[in-house]
């Protein structure tokens, strides 16, 4: 069996590593075998890689980014040295990377790696994740010289890699992210929260992050809940920053009994089957892995109208999009969506069916392991 290597940071649960390992799965049934390279051998969906049976290898980098720290540039030589090291072992002819780190030091370590055919860096998001931190985009563009491709998950993103990175057409592909929809099969739950009878529930599953923007959505389900008390929330996700300033707001707006914070969701699954409408109040987005989750389980969404959003949202017919930042209107199609079940129930089902034709793992896995067929035959190695 052919083998990639899957280059990222730990198996923590985010959208980038839960794509990441329902790839790998998919793409066994393809003839593709994956090997998990990570910079820290930790995260929630660790286990579930092992239980696969797939090969993990700790890269053991664990402070290679803090701060200030003096070993900084030898460490990366070190994990650029593993990465190889691994590639070489495990006989990888792909070596794909899922971020920006990532990219830059596995791109180096491909090149050297005898073996290596092809070295793929992913786009998840849009530039804005970067920032304005100029020295990441001068890494980036030199990493990306020696990139095969670069494959991008929304229209969006791919405009935005071409525009910002400069980035030849030709090397720039796009194929969105996938989910396994045969896990979001299972019957509604109402009751896993405790939620009274004739509730209307919005769950929002996002880690706890600025781009994520809970504050907005707070505000926002504050007016909602003045004008539709049936209305109550449930936020998943881990804290990566700001859970503690939603807590904050949450009592001083005096949510305490109408919004429960979930902590970080073991089983998506379950999560969904226990919401009547999934929400997602981001700034940027490449092609949110939780909003296709929340689809394939057959919810309704509310969420902001950015990039990766209005690629998978159908506005009217699968949800509701509202501008990024605005409160006021994402009340609004809250309320709408609390006092419109058959609404909630048509949108649901015809989300479903979207994903399911346009958007599952198995479409994605067929494209990549196409992909990678297609740009390996007759490349020579690197190394």
């Amino acid at each position: 069996m052919k083998r990639v290597a899957f280059v990222l940071g730990n198996l923590a649960r985010g959208g980038a590593e839960r794509q990441a390992l329902d790839l790998a799965v998919a793409l066994r049934a393809v003839g593709w075998e994956t090997v998990f390279l990570l910079a820290e051998c930790r995260g929630e969906l660790l286990g579930e890689a092992r239980a696969h049976g797939f090969t993990v290898v700790d890269l053991r980098a664990r402070h290679w980014l803090a701060k200030n720290n003096p070993l900084f540039w030898w460490n990366c030589v070190a994990v650029i040295a593993r990465i190889r090291t691994a590639a070489r072992r495990h006989r990888c002819s792909v070596v794909q990377a899922w971020s920006f780190w990532e990219e830059v030091l596995a791109v180096p370590a491909a090149l050297l790696t005898p073996g290596v055919r092809m070295i793929v860096s992913c786009r998840q998001n849009t530039a804005a994740a970067l920032g304005g931190r100029w020295h990441y985009r001068v890494l980036q563009r030199l990493a990306n010289a020696f990139v095969d491709l670069v494959v991008c998950t929304s229209p969006a993103v791919r405009a935005e890699v071409l525009r910002s990175e400069r980035m030849p057409a030709r090397k720039v592909r796009m194929i969105p992210n996938g989910v396994a929809v045969e896990r979001f099969g299972r019957p509604r739950a109402r009751t896993a929260f405790g939620w009274p009878d004739g509730a209307v529930v919005v769950g929002m599953l996002a880690n706890f992050k600025k781009q994520k923007r809970h504050d907005v959505f707070i505000d926002a389900f504050a007016r909602a809940v003045r004008e539709e008390p049936s209305l109550c929330a449930v936020l998943g996700g881990s804290d990566l920053g700001t859970e503690f300033e939603v807590r904050v707001q949450i009592e001083r707006l005096g949510l305490g009994d109408c919004v429960h914070l979930a902590g970080a969701v073991e089983r998506p699954e379950e999560f969904l089957a226990a919401i009547d409408v999934a929400a997602l109040s981001s700034d940027y987005e490449g092609l949110p892995v939780a909003l296709l989750e929340a689809m394939a389980a057959g919810l309704p969404i509310v969420a902001t109208r950015v990039a990766g959003t209005e690629s998978l949202v159908v506005q009217g017919r699968t949800g509701l999009l509202v501008p990024p930042g605005n409160a006021r209107e994402f009340a609004a199609a809250l309320v709408r969506m609390a006092r419109s079940p058959d609404k909630r129930r048509s949108m649901g089902a015809r989300g479903k069916a979207r994903v399911v034709s346009h958007f599952s793992i198995g479409h994605a896995a067929a494209k990549y392991a196409a992909l990678y067929q297609k740009e390996n035959s007759g490349k020579p190695a690197h190394g």
